[in-house]
């Protein structure tokens, strides 16, 4: 496909609109609730990681007060995260300027995103199957109603309303409220979230891995058929991985560090990406129980019992 340059300016305006809209929802959240400690901003990874999972947990808390009591509608998500984006733009700005030196590992994951940006301005936008609008359609169910739906169609046949993906739905709505174009909303929504997701995966990666090693572990693991496909959509699984991997790193640190705080929020994020996509949340705390255990093996016995019954508390949660 040919693109003309006379569509260049509008294909940049699109998809940088859906990035900004992706960041009012799935960043500044958490960045807002981070204002609260301003003697102690995060830095680097922590500020990252912490920002998307305190993000989840904020949009899970609101969008289940809104729908418990049906008020949910665009209008009040647009006001609602307005006020959020507006507390944490300028911890995010904070963040921004502790990370100026992580330039390599932030350009190769740019180069590693243009293949999601091509096939988002590809004609018929690849891949066009129509679970994409089922997803979608699945929230916009919730804004029309105001909360649950008594019921829904599929295939012609009326059936309850299913929650299985809830919290990716509360998300996709306050998304789209933030958006014009509901066709160009889903095409470059893949683009914010390949992103995400090869952000969370270096930083899971660096637990482990010299940086060298850890843009090398992205390169292939990026390249790979399964991640290709899992975030080159609009569906669950996508940000249900980056939340996974977020609780991954969390955890981990949580006991490296003997951090409470850390492995509580580990544990909620686990918790919250069950109601993104329950599959893909359990094969993220797969892995996140083998890294534990890993991680368990190097504690001396006091400071195992310590890690354990956080870890307890973390899966309870």
């Amino acid at each position: 496909m040919l693109i003309e340059v006379s569509e260049l300016p509008v294909l940049a305006l699109r998809i940088t609109w859906s990035l900004a809209a992706s960041v009012v929802v799935l960043l500044l959240p958490g960045f807002a609730f981070q204002w609260l400690k301003r003697n102690d901003h995060p830095r680097g990874a922590m500020g990252f990681v912490s920002a998307v999972a305190l993000s989840a947990v904020v949009v899970a808390l609101l969008g289940s007060f809104l729908v418990a009591f049906g008020f949910l509608s665009r209008p009040l998500l647009v006001v609602l995260f307005s006020i959020l984006a507006t507390v944490g733009l300028i911890p995010a700005l904070r963040w921004l300027g502790t990370v100026r030196r992580c330039w390599l590992p932030a350009s190769a994951i740019g180069l590693m995103t243009l293949p999601w940006v091509w096939s988002s301005i590809r004609d018929g936008s690849p891949p066009a199957g129509t679970f994409q609008w089922y997803y979608w359609q699945i929230g916009e169910q919730l804004t029309a109603a105001g909360g649950i739906p008594e019921w829904t169609r599929e295939y012609g046949t009326a059936i309850r309303w299913l929650p299985d993906y809830i919290f990716f739905n509360v998300t996709s709505e306050a998304y789209a409220a933030l958006r014009f174009d509901d066709h160009a909303a889903i095409v470059h929504w893949r683009i914010a979230l390949a992103l995400l997701g090869l952000g969370m995966l270096y930083a899971v990666l660096r637990l482990w891995l010299t940086r060298a090693g850890a843009i090398a572990g992205l390169g292939l693991i990026a390249t790979t058929v399964w991640f290709i496909t899992k975030f080159n959509a609009y569906k669950p699984e996508s940000l249900g991985i980056v939340l996974g991997l977020s609780a991954v790193w969390l955890i981990v640190v949580g006991l490296r560090t003997a951090s409470w705080p850390a492995l509580l929020l580990g544990g909620t994020v686990i918790g919250v990406s069950v109601g993104v996509h329950a599959i893909g949340a359990s094969v993220l705390a797969m892995f996140m129980v083998a890294a534990s255990i890993v991680e368990l093996a190097r504690f001396r016995q006091r400071d195992l019992r310590r890690a354990a019954l956080g870890l307890l508390v973390s899966a309870l949660l």
